[in-house]
């Protein structure tokens, strides 16, 4: 079944652009979720609240409802079928979420922290690389972990804003696999070998990364 299923479809070059999808976008949504988070926490200008409440309220809105107009701009931009285009949807997708969770992370963070390294001659870049990531590490860990498991199953925007085999992803090559194979019913068998070449990337990397997940999910519930 598993050489039948990589001579219907492209498999290697799916699973190449699910990695180069799912891990550009998580490291994009989590590097600008934490310097978000941090800018949300530690500076109080005008608006921050409104701003994280937006932030927050935008994980309701629905995919469906937002094709339209980000097609628009794609055909404008001429973002479809390019690797970039995909990391900044997904990246778009996962970030909001992400934001909250480094916010409250930093809260967590003893500001007196930073105002020592301060005092002691270190400047803010320093403190925050010394001192504040660090303390993060927990929760960049989580995020990273979720966000690779988000993108690694996205099906809607890829299926939209991917159509050629170039950029398909593996999610939409499942689908693929279904219309090209040769007969009336589905290849169930060939589907099947396909999920669980799918799934291994996930189990390895929550095998490595249970415990930062459950040390960064459960922080601060315990003192």
């Amino acid at each position: 079944n598993y050489p039948n299923m990589m001579n219907t479809i492209p498999f290697w070059r799916f699973y190449q652009n699910s990695l180069i999808f799912a891990i550009g976008s998580t490291v994009v949504s989590t590097a600008f979720s934490a310097m978000a988070g941090y800018g949300l926490a530690r500076l109080k200008f005008p608006g921050s609240n409104l701003v994280f409440l937006g932030l927050v309220l935008s994980v309701a809105l629905p995919q469906v409802a937002l094709l339209v107009p980000i097609r628009e701009i794609y055909n404008t931009l001429h973002l479809n079928n390019t690797y970039i285009g995909l990391i900044i949807l997904e990246a778009s997708i996962t970030t909001p979420f992400t934001v909250w969770i480094m916010v409250s992370f930093v809260n967590q963070i003893p500001v007196e922290m930073e105002e020592a390294a301060l005092i002691d001659g270190a400047t803010l870049w320093q403190t925050i690389t010394r001192i504040v990531v660090p303390a993060m590490r927990p929760a960049l860990a989580t995020m990273l972990i979720i966000n690779f498991i988000n993108a690694w199953n996205e099906f809607l925007y890829p299926l939209i804003f991917a159509t050629r085999n170039d950029t398909k992803t593996l999610s939409v090559g499942l689908v693929s696999l279904g219309r090209e194979a040769i007969g009336t019913s589905r290849p169930w068998d060939l589907m099947s070998a396909m999920s669980t070449l799918m799934i291994i990337p996930v189990v390895i990397l929550i095998l490595f990364g249970q415990r930062a997940i459950v040390s960064g999910l459960t922080r601060g519930a315990v003192k």
